[in-house]
């Protein structure tokens, strides 16, 4: 098995990249938290607990409403049966989903790029972007998050499957 080796200055990296993404976030994103519910997050929550429980009826009811939009519908959902009806928490919780994507965009671009200066100054665009800050705005699309987290997973699982040499020998 091979060790795995962490320089010191790669975990500083990573650190003050932790460090910089929890506080940016706090001061650019934390009146946030109190924005409570929106017109569309409540349409949410009503939704998901008018289908009845979890089954594939409760599916099929939700997507033939809300079609495209069914993600939001079960982000909110299942949201709220995690944490309740505390808006802080729940806003939390999105913030906190887009600063592990912020933090898993930073480990794509390393291996991809090979530049961890590029990928920390990336992370912390993509964390004060307007563009990756609009979900936020509502509860109901922070599913947006979860797709970029998956998408960075495998987009890394990608380049280990071309780049490696042993992964799929015959």
């Amino acid at each position: 098995m091979k060790n795995i080796r962490v320089h010191k200055k790669d975990l500083l990296l990573v650190t003050l990249l932790v460090v910089a993404l929890f506080i940016l976030n706090n001061l650019i994103f934390g009146l946030q938290l109190n924005y409570g519910f929106r017109d569309v997050d409540w349409e949410m929550l009503y939704y998901f607990k008018l289908f009845g429980s979890l089954s594939l009826e409760h599916f099929l009811k939700a997507y033939k409403i809300m079609g495209a939009y069914t993600y939001e519908l079960y982000y909110t959902g299942f949201l709220e049966k995690l944490l309740g009806l505390n808006f802080v928490q729940l806003h939390q919780a999105s913030q906190l989903f887009k600063i592990i994507t912020a933090f898993s965009f930073y480990f794509i671009i390393t291996k991809i790029f090979k530049s961890r200066l590029l990928a920390f100054f990336s992370s912390i665009i993509y964390t004060i972007s307007y563009t990756h800050a609009g979900p936020l705005f509502q509860l109901s699309t922070g599913g947006y998050f979860f797709a970029t987290i998956f998408m960075c997973l495998f987009l890394l699982a990608y380049y280990y499957a071309l780049f490696s040499q042993n992964l799929f020998k015959y």
